[in-house]
C-alpha cells in the first residue's frame, strides 16, 4: 500500500478544522492542533510532510509558532502555508519572511485549498525523490572508489614485481643464453601495460566521462619497438608470421599522445594474432603531412585470419560484442578493444576503418593527427633492426651517444626549495650549455622578476614550496604588468603530476609542466618543444663545458646501496653515473636538514608538514629511492586529508628509514 502524506492542521477554530479536515482527509494523513504549544510538540512527534498553520491564536501567535518551528534542527524542514481570515495588511509579508513557502486566506475556497497544498506537496516529494537519488549516487561512488583502489592495488602490486625483477635481471652483465631476449620480452610488456593500467584506472578520467590528451615529443621507432615485441609474443607456437612494412617515408618524431597511439595499435595486433591461426599479420606504417603543423599518421594491420562477415562489419566496434560468437566462444576478451581504438582515434583527429573477407583476412586502418616536429626520417638501417626484431640491443649500445641541442644562447631560471633538485637541474641544463640561475623560493624569484633582471628565456618553477607556492608565484608574477612577465615561458615542477593538473598550471599562468623526478627525456622533450628551432645545434652529451664535479665512477662499476634501484636512477641521468653520482652527494648534504623539519609534528603544522614530506617525496624520487619516495607521497596525503593520527603513526619510521639511507648512501660513496 502506497504510504500517504501527512498534514498537520493547527487552528483555535474547531469549524475551520473541520473544514479543512474535510477538503484534504481524502488524499492525506491529518494531525490536528488548537494552540501553539501543542502544534510544536506535534510537529516534533510527527514530522509532518505540510503544515497548514493558522496565525490568530489564543496564547501564541502563529507567527511565533512559525519562528520556532524554523529555529528547531528538528522541524526547519517541514513547509508551513499560512492560514489567516486577517486579509493581507502585512501577515503574508511577514509569513513569508519567517520562512513561510504559501498563504491561504480565509474564507476557504476549496479549490484553492487542494492546489496549493497539492503543490508544496509535490516538492516535497520530489525533493526527498532528489535527496535518495543523491544518496545512491554517492553510495555507488563510494563503491566504485574502493573497487578501483582494490584493483588498482591487486593489479599494481604483481606488475610492479614483474617489471622492478625482470630490471634486476637485466643488470647482470653475462645473462645466459636467451635470458636476455626473454627478459627484454617481458620487461616491455610489463612498462607497457603498466602504462595502459595507468590510463585505465585514472580516476579523473572515469569521473569525468572524458579522455584526455597529453602531448609529448616522441620517437616513432621505439613506439613501433614497444608495440612489436609486445605482440610478437602473441604468436606463442602458432604458424604465424609477422611483417612490418613502411610505406614511403617515417618521421623520426612526432609530437602527440604516444600512450593512445600505443593503446590503438594494440588493440588492432592483438585482434589480428587471435584470430589467425596460420599465416602472416602485416603491419604497414606511413606519414604524411597535412599542412605545417601537423602529420597524418596511419596504420594498417592485415591479417590471414577468420575474417568478418559482412553484416557484422560496424559490430566488430560495437562495446562489449564479439562478432560471429559461436565461432570465437574460445576466443579470450570482452570486446571492447576496437571500440576504445575507434573513440582514441577520433580523438586525435582521425578514425578506423575494416576490410574483410570472411575465410580469408581483414585489414584494419587507422589514422591518427600528429604534431610535427621535423623532416628527420628513421633510418633504413633503424626500419631494418625494427623489421629484424633487433632493434633493443641496437639501441642499448647507442645509449650512451644521446645527443642534445647546443642552447649556449638560452638563460634559465630555476625555483625550488630542496637544493639536491637545483643541483639536478644544473648538471642536466649543463648537458645543453645552458645558462641557470637557481634560486630556493617564490618570493625570491618574485622578487627577481619585479626588479627586471635579469631577462630569462625559461622559467622553471617548483609547485609545493613553502610560504609562497609555485602557483601563487606564477600569478604575481603575471600580475607585475610588463610585457615580459606576462609573456616568459613557465613550466611547472611536479611531483604531483595527475590528471587534471596539466589544466590547473595553465589556467593559472604556466605553459607547461614538468613531472619529478626529472628525467633526460622529459627535459630534452619540453626544452625542444618551447626553445625556439632556430637556436638548436647538434652537440654531443661528452661535448661543452661541465659542471666541476669531482671524478666519481664505482670502483665494480655498480652502485649497490639498499633501497635504491640503480636502474631507475641512472635512468633519470641518460646513464650518466658520475651525475647520479653526485646527485647522491648532493642528496646526503641535504636531506637531514629536511628531515629534521618532519619532526615537528602537530595539528597546527600539519599543513607545513605536508609540504615538507612533499620535498622528502620528491627528493627520494630523484635518487630511484622508491620505496621511501612512495612511502612519503603517503604521508603526504594523509597530511592533506587532515589525518593527524595516520601521519603520527609512521612518521618515525619514515625518519628512520630516510636517515638509514643517508647512512648507507654515505658509506658507499666513501668507497668511490
Amino acid at each position: 500500500m502506497e504510504k500517504r502524506n501527512s498534514l498537520l492542521i493547527v487552528d483555535d477554530d474547531t469549524s475551520n478544522l473541520m473544514e479543512l479536515i474535510h477538503i484534504l482527509q481524502p488524499e492525506y494523513k491529518i494531525f490536528t492542533a488548537k494552540d501553539g504549544a501543542a502544534a510544536i510538540r506535534k510537529a516534533e512527534s510527527s514530522l509532518p510532510d505540510l503544515i497548514l498553520l493558522d496565525i490568530v491564536m489564543p496564547d501564541m501567535s502563529g507567527f511565533e509558532v512559525l519562528a520556532k518551528l524554523k529555529a528547531s534542527e528538528l522541524t526547519k524542514g517541514i513547509p508551513v502555508i499560512i492560514i489567516s481570515g486577517l486579509g493581507k495588511s502585512g501577515n503574508e509579508d511577514k509569513g513569508l519572511a519567517l520562512g513561510a513557502v504559501d498563504y491561504i486566506n480565509k474564507p476557504f475556497d476549496e479549490i484553492v485549498v487542494r492546489l496549493r497544498t497539492q503543490n508544496q506537496i509535490q516538492i516535497v516529494n520530489l525533493q526527498r525523490e532528489l535527496e535518495a537519488a543523491v544518496r545512491e549516487a554517492e553510495a555507488a561512488n563510494q563503491a566504485k572508489s574502493a573497487f578501483l583502489a582494490n584493483i588498482n592495488h591487486e593489479i599494481r602490486t604483481p606488475m610492479n614485481a614483474i617489471v622492478a625483477l625482470t630490471e634486476l635481471q637485466l643488470e647482470e652483465d653475462d645473462p645466459a643464453n636467451g635470458v636476455l631476449d626473454y627478459l627484454e620480452k617481458i620487461s616491455t610488456a610489463g612498462n607497457t601495460l603498466m602504462g595502459i593500467i595507468n590510463d585505465v584506472l585514472d580516476f579523473s578520467k572515469i569521473e569525468s566521462g572524458k579522455y584526455e590528451l597529453t602531448p609529448v615529443r616522441y620517437e616513432t621507432e621505439v613506439l613501433l619497438n614497444d608495440i612489436i615485441t609486445l605482440n610478437i609474443m602473441r604468436i606463442g607456437d602458432k604458424p604465424v608470421v609477422f611483417r612490418l612494412e613502411v610505406v614511403d617515408k617515417l618521421f623520426k618524431t612526432l609530437c602527440g599522445d604516444d600512450i593512445y597511439v600505443k593503446q590503438i595499435l594494440n588493440n588492432l595486433l592483438s585482434n589480428a594474432f587471435k584470430y589467425t591461426k596460420a599465416g602472416t599479420v602485416t603491419l604497414s606504417v606511413n606519414c604524411a603531412r597535412e599542412g605545417e603543423d601537423e602529420v597524418r599518421l596511419t596504420f594498417s594491420v592485415t591479417d590471414t585470419g577468420i575474417g568478418v562477415r559482412k553484416e557484422d562489419l560496424e559490430r566488430v566496434f560495437s562495446e562489449y560484442e564479439q562478432a560471429d560468437v559461436l565461432l570465437n566462444r574460445s576466443v579470450e576478451g570482452t570486446g571492447l578493444g576496437l571500440s576504445l581504438a575507434r573513440r582514441l582515434a577520433e580523438l586525435m583527429g582521425g578514425g578506423i576503418s575494416v576490410e574483410s573477407e570472411y575465410g580469408v583476412g581483414s585489414t584494419f586502418s587507422a589514422t591518427v593527427l600528429q604534431g610535427f616536429d621535423s623532416e628527420e626520417l628513421v633510418s633504413r638501417d633503424m626500419i631494418e633492426n625494427l623489421q629484424n626484431f633487433s632493434y633493443s640491443e641496437m639501441k642499448r649500445k647507442a645509449a650512451n651517444k644521446f645527443e642534445r641541442s647546443d642552447f649556449r644562447q638560452t638563460k634559465v631560471l630555476v625555483v625550488d626549495d630542496f637544493s639536491t633538485n637545483l643541483e639536478v637541474a644544473k648538471r642536466m641544463f649543463a648537458k645543453y650549455q645552458i645558462e641557470v640561475d637557481c634560486l630556493e623560493s617564490g618570493e625570491e624569484a618574485l622578487n627577481r622578476i619585479s626588479a627586471g633582471e635579469p631577462s630569462y628565456d625559461m622559467i622553471f618553477m617548483d609547485h609545493m614550496m613553502p610560504g609562497m607556492d609555485g602557483v601563487e608565484t606564477v600569478r604575481r608574477i603575471r600580475k607585475i604588468g610588463t610585457k615580459y612577465a606576462e609573456s616568459v615561458t613557465i613550466i611547472a615542477l611536479t611531483a604531483n603530476a595527475v590528471a587534471g593538473n596539466e589544466s590547473m598550471f595553465i589556467e593559472n599562468g604556466f605553459q607547461a609542466f614538468l613531472s619529478k623526478p626529472l628525467s633526460v627525456a622529459k627535459l630534452d622533450a619540453v626544452l625542444h618543444k618551447w626553445i625556439d628551432r632556430e637556436a638548436r645545434h647538434p652537440v654531443t652529451a661528452d661535448s661543452g663545458p661541465k659542471p666541476e664535479t669531482v671524478e666519481a665512477t664505482p670502483k665494480n662499476g655498480k652502485i649497490a646501496i639498499p633501497g635504491i634501484n640503480e636502474k631507475l636512477g641512472l635512468s633519470l641521468y641518460g646513464g650518466d653515473v658520475e651525475m647520479f653520482v653526485e646527485i647522491l652527494r648532493s642528496f646526503v648534504e641535504c636531506i637531514p636538514d629536511e628531515l629534521e623539519k618532519l619532526r615537528n609534528l602537530s595539528e597546527d603544522t600539519l599543513r607545513e608538514y605536508s609540504i615538507d614530506v612533499h620535498t622528502v617525496k620528491g627528493a627520494a624520487a630523484s635518487i630511484g629511492a622508491k620505496e621511501l619516495s612512495e612511502w612519503a607521497a603517503k604521508l603526504e596525503s594523509q597530511g592533506k586529508s587532515g589525518d593527524i593520527s595516520g601521519v603520527q603513526a609512521e612518521n618515525d619510521s619514515l625518519l628512520i628509514s630516510a636517515y638509514t639511507l643517508v647512512e648507507d648512501i654515505t658509506a658507499w660513496l666513501a668507497t668511490v
